[in-house]
């Protein structure tokens, strides 16, 4: 006899049932601490036991079945009772949800109180996203069915009601939503029938009964009376081909039913009675040749009567390849058999065809069949309709899937995504799988979403078309792009929007190229402003200029005859410093101009930075000076003046922007820009010197970047700053042919990047010029348009020891010096006259002399044009103002005198 196994064995054996089991078996406390997860939980959630040994709730997604769920854990905690099963959606470990069936029961303790809870999950994503895609394809297919004229009802394999359409509910008398989710055969199913109707719909599940076979039964309608359905029945296969359910297409022919009984109680009723039917009633003999047909068989076949009483058989009304099946189908009737509602395709005189359905039953006289009596349906529109409801069906799937746009469809109600095709992936880079569990609001920026929130405004207005609209989304991996959306809304019947349709186009590359257009329609704006405010600033410099050499040069005329110890000496000192301070101003003033650049030689610019970083550091001992220069830098040709300028403007407003001091960077490198880069700024493509200065200040916002370069902006006080430093460093890079860049965010410091043109030559180091002033001999000509230039640098020149004669025009110059072109040593002529300017003037000296001596003089500094006359024969240049050391040097060096 077997030994009775022990409670430990029990134990064991249940423990290998769990362990083996597909469901996942746990065990939490009221706390929903879990402290048993069974192994499945690896294969269900790719969780160990041991990973999911905390609370259970850390594992669930955001879904609201989760909320619900937790209630549910919740009341049978308080009650002690057991629950109904409930859904919740899980995390996996690879981060996909999964949706899981629980069952659960209260664990109590001694004193009757809950102390944990028993549960076992299912999984049935797989399950619940199959019936969401039926319900969804249903639901597109419903408006079609709604309005045909035939029954359509569609059963799971349970029986229950997964579809029905008008037609059912009017035959019933029910409304849709008390016919779904009911048993078909527990409701409406005669008692006397259940058993017979369940088993065909069995044979149809397992496939015994042949697709679209066709039954005939009553129905109870909502009045307790019985409506005679004629079915076509066919079966629903789910993707692998598993039969899922039953498709069945219906004509109600209780009336004609009770027309047939009502022929067979009456012959002369049922003649009168099948010549008032639309439908075609005929009757054939046992050799199937016709017995009877009604006037509508003779407008639907195209023949006479005559040509019927000469004699027709039954199967030369159908086309030749379903006669075969319309013998046997007439033999199985006449033997007893049921056949049923069948279709043929019915052939006309004409030799035209139609598709019809056939019902037939056998005549039966002195108890044996004599013959066939049926009617003839023609199912011409309802092919058609079936037809566009497959082929339109079709269509959108093939119009959804391959059209140039993205497009999908959003549940606004359950907040999640019904439909999604391969372009919208593609836009956003993820599959339609994880496409399809986003949350719509994170693929929006922020903009957007004010963008969205007034679109959904008018959507609830009833706007259902409204106009399309830009968003900027946040695809995969963080890439942002620009979509244009046309969008459509479904409305629920109370009018409130539950779903929207949409399309888009990918308008990046647009958006980007409008962006481009405006960055370069604003920097070329900038230019052309910068450009005019040079040429501005330059003609004020220049006046400015001749103003002070008149200044100037009496101060230094007065200071030629003092020494140190006179009362007045000091003070003309300061006198002479004051005007070098206002011509270092003019001297930022013609760096907004093409007239700003001095002495153009090739430099090192790693030396000049050291040099420059060296005296500002001395003087500025609150800040710290860190330097990263690119080893073999390459040479510029450059003013060294004017870069030494651009260096000392950005430190100082470096300086200024640290006010309790910090750190100042300065690196090089040798760069290549690219069409890209130097578009904007007008500047050629290639290799270029790249020089950073960065500050740890208090950085600036948007509106003070798009200033910082303007002329006379300033963030400083009235006695600080002119607001031309930076200007003047904008205008000198410009006509050093480079550009400059700033970069800056509040309280992120600021860095100013330019560039410089790089040279093949190697560099030079620039001579220093002699202090001590160089007297000479013999005669000068001074033309000169200004009275007060011309009459202050003759008086300079007169002390050096020269005899000078004036003119006022190049003119007058021109002829003063055709008359006696022996006469006179050297020439200083102004470059800016009216009428005829220096160069004209020069080319006009040169055609009298060939080799006459002149020196340049002007208020602007050394231009092109200045450079074009020196390589033509000029001797020199000197820029206004100037004193009587620096014009002693000039001359002295053109006659060569020792200075």
């Amino acid at each position: 006899m077997q030994k009775e196994p022990s409670y430990q064995d029990l134990l064991e054996r249940m423990q290998i049932i769990i362990e083996h089991s597909n469901e996942l078996f746990y065990i939490h406390d009221t706390n929903h601490i879990l402290s048993y997860v069974s192994p499945t939980s690896k294969m269900i959630l790719g969780y160990t036991p041991e990973e999911m040994m905390i609370d259970w709730t850390k594992f669930a997604t955001d879904n609201p079945l989760n909320q619900k769920g937790l209630e549910i854990t919740e009341q049978a905690i308080r009650t002690g009772e057991r629950q109904p099963p409930y859904l919740v959606e899980i995390r996996k470990k690879d981060g996909s949800p999964a949706l899981l069936q629980v069952h659960e029961s209260p664990i109590k303790g001694k004193t009757g109180k809950v102390v944990a809870i028993v549960g076992a999950l299912t999984d049935v994503t797989d399950k619940i996203r199959t019936e969401e895609a039926l319900r969804a394809e249903r639901d597109k297919a419903r408006l079609y069915l709604d309005i045909a004229s035939v029954i359509f009802v569609a059963l799971d394999k349970t029986g229950s009601v997964k579809l029905v359409n008008k037609k059912l509910c009017q035959v019933l008398g029910y409304a849709k939503k008390e016919i779904l989710g009911k048993n078909w055969f527990d409701h409406w199913v005669p008692d006397r029938l259940k058993k017979d109707t369940r088993m065909v719909f069995n044979r149809m599940m397992s496939g015994e009964a042949a697709p679209f076979e066709y039954f005939e039964n009553p129905i109870l309608s909502a009045d307790g009376k019985e409506r005679i359905i004629a079915w076509h029945n066919t079966q629903i296969q789910d993707k692998n081909g598993n039969i899922t359910g039953t498709l069945s297409s219906g004509e109600d022919v209780t009336e004609r039913k009770l027309a047939e009984k009502a022929l067979q109680e009456s012959e002369e009723r049922f003649r009168d009675m099948a010549e008032l039917l639309p439908e075609i009633i005929f009757e054939i003999d046992v050799q199937g040749n016709l017995t009877f047909v009604n006037k509508s068989a003779f407008t639907q076949f195209q023949y006479t009567e005559a040509e019927f009483v000469n004699g027709l058989n039954a199967l030369e009304m159908i086309v030749p390849e379903d006669r075969e099946r319309g013998m046997n189908n007439i033999m199985k009737i006449l033997g007893g058999g049921h056949v049923g509602l069948k279709e043929y395709r019915a052939i006309r005189k004409d030799g035209s065809s139609f598709p019809a359905l056939f019902h037939s039953a056998a005549v039966i006289r002195d108890g044996k069949p004599a013959g066939l009596r049926g009617i003839i349906i023609d199912i011409t529109e309802r092919k058609k309709m079936e037809e566009a409801l497959l082929e339109s069906e079709a269509n959108y799937r093939q119009l959804f899937h391959h059209a140039p746009a993205g497009i999908y469809e959003f549940d606004m109600i359950k907040r999640r995504f019904l439909s999604v095709n391969d372009v919208m992936c593609k836009y956003t880079g993820y599959s339609e799988t994880e496409f399809m569990n986003l949350d719509a609001m994170d693929l929006l920026s922020e903009d957007s979403l004010l963008t969205l929130g007034k679109l959904l405004e008018k959507a609830a207005a009833g706007d259902s078309n409204p106009d399309p609209v830009e968003y900027r989304i946040k695809g995969k991996n963080q890439r942002e792009f620009w979509v244009l959306i046309h969008s459509r809304f479904s409305y629920d019947k109370h009018g409130k929007p539950w779903k929207v349709t949409g399309v888009a186009h990918d308008i990046t590359e647009r958006r980007q190229a409008e962006e481009e257009k405006k960055q370069l329609e604003k920097k070329l704006m900038q230019a052309q402003k910068m450009e005019a405010l040079g040429t501005l600033s330059g003609g004020i410099a220049h006046d400015f200029n001749n103003l002070m050499t008149g200044i100037l040069g009496n101060t230094s005329l007065m200071l030629f005859d003092l020494d140190e110890s006179h009362m007045h000496y000091d003070r003309l000192k300061q006198i002479e410093q004051l005007v070098k301070r206002g011509a270092g101003l003019t001297r930022q003033l013609l760096g907004l101009s093409k007239q700003g650049k001095f002495h153009a030689l090739p430099i090192d610019l790693n030396k000049l930075i050291r040099e420059s970083v060296e005296i500002y550091g001395r003087t500025k001992k609150d800040i710290e000076i860190h330097t990263k220069l690119q080893e073999n830098v390459w040479t510029v040709i450059a003013d060294k003046g004017q870069i030494e300028q651009v260096l000392l403007n950005l430190f100082i407003n470096a300086w200024q922007a640290m006010p309790r001091g910090g750190n100042l960077y300065v690196e090089t490198n040798n760069s290549f820009l690219d069409k890209a880069s130097t578009m904007a700024h007008n500047i050629s493509v290639g290799q270029y010197v790249e020089i950073a200065v960065t500050d740890t200040g208090i950085g600036m916002d948007k509106a003070t970047r798009q200033k910082v370069f303007d002329p006379f902006f300033t963030t400083k006080e009235m006695e600080r700053g002119t607001g031309l430093g930076l200007a003047s460093v904008y205008g000198i890079i410009q006509n050093h042919d480079g550009m400059i860049n700033v970069h800056s965010e509040p309280g992120m410091g600021t860095t100013f990047t330019f560039y410089l043109p790089a040279s093949e030559k190697e560099s030079m180091e620039e001579q220093e010029s002699a202090s001590a002033i160089v007297r000479g001999q013999g005669t000068i000509l001074l033309i000169d348009d200004e009275k007060m230039v011309a009459d202050t640098a003759k008086k300079m020149l007169e002390k050096l020891g020269y005899h000078v004669t004036t003119a006022t025009s190049g003119k007058q110059g021109l002829s003063v010096y055709a008359d006696q072109p022996d006469s006179f040593d050297m020439i200083i002529l102004d470059m800016i006259m009216p009428i005829m300017g220096g160069p004209q003037t020069f080319k006009r000296l040169k055609q009298i002399n060939t080799h006459v001596k002149v020196l340049l003089s002007s208020g602007y500094s050394i231009s092109e044009q200045v450079k074009n006359l020196l390589s033509q024969g000029c001797k020199g240049f000197i820029q206004k103002p100037f004193t009587v050391h620096e014009l002693s040097q000039k001359v002295g060096n053109i006659l060569e005198y020792p200075g």
